[in-house]
């Protein structure tokens, strides 16, 4: 718990994001009374005085650096950190709030959201802004709820390898392989109501968070 109006330091890659972070101090003076941004949380200090909260993007420059490595020195500081981030993969967010966040605003939910999440999580309450984010975090359905064995296939897939590829990395037999494959799209199936080819279970195991984008090809269409 802290009182407001209170100190931010806010971590984004982005000049026009962090711009308008800045902006709260006098959009919402009720609630930030100083903000400081760096474009990456490697780059503060954290042997300086500490905010109160930190304003965290999931992802920092690279769809391949995620900043959930750096939550738990980030929380030992500050003691609170919020996610700010445009990401929307539950399983990425869901690892996040099992990292320790003591909030999640949504990109798209606007700054008035972000405020608002800060503000209760000075008051010692969670704070989470917009129907997906309370949903993430309540563990409503919103995603595919995949295996760690149906987690390496669908990342294997993800590759490019076939499924003789897969059933040799992966030290299985190829109807094994091709059982997870279809137990994978029968979930996708169940939550879209839509017929689910290849190129479409990849990319909803891309948006659940379960691949990375930067693996995820649109290749195919088994």
């Amino acid at each position: 718990m802290f009182s407001l109006p209170c100190d931010v330091v806010a971590v984004d890659n982005l000049d026009v994001i962090r711009m308008g972070l800045t902006s709260l101090q006098l959009t919402h003076p009720s609630v930030v009374r100083r903000i400081s941004t760096f474009q990456h949380a490697g780059e503060i200090d954290t042997d300086a005085s500490p905010p109160d909260v930190v304003v965290l993007d999931y992802w920092l420059g690279r769809e391949d650096d995620a900043s959930i490595r750096y939550i738990t020195d980030l929380k030992r500081w500050s003691g609170c950190v919020v996610l700010y981030t445009s990401e929307e993969g539950p399983a990425r967010l869901r690892d996040c709030i099992r990292a320790g966040v003591d909030g999640l605003s949504l990109k798209n939910d606007g700054l008035t959201e972000l405020a608002q999440v800060i503000t209760e999580v000075a008051g010692g309450r969670p704070g989470w802004s917009g129907p997906l984010a309370r949903a993430v975090v309540r563990d409503e359905i919103v995603m595919a709820d995949l295996t760690a064995e149906e987690i390496k296939v669908l990342n294997a897939l993800a590759g490019g390898l076939t499924v003789k590829e897969i059933a040799s990395h992966l030290h299985k037999s190829p109807g094994t392989v091709g059982s997870q494959i279809e137990s994978i799209r029968a979930r996708y199936v169940g939550l879209t109501g839509h017929r689910v080819n290849r190129v479409k279970m990849l990319r909803e195991g891309s948006r659940d968070g379960y691949i990375d984008p930067p693996r995820a090809k649109d290749t195919g269409n088994a």
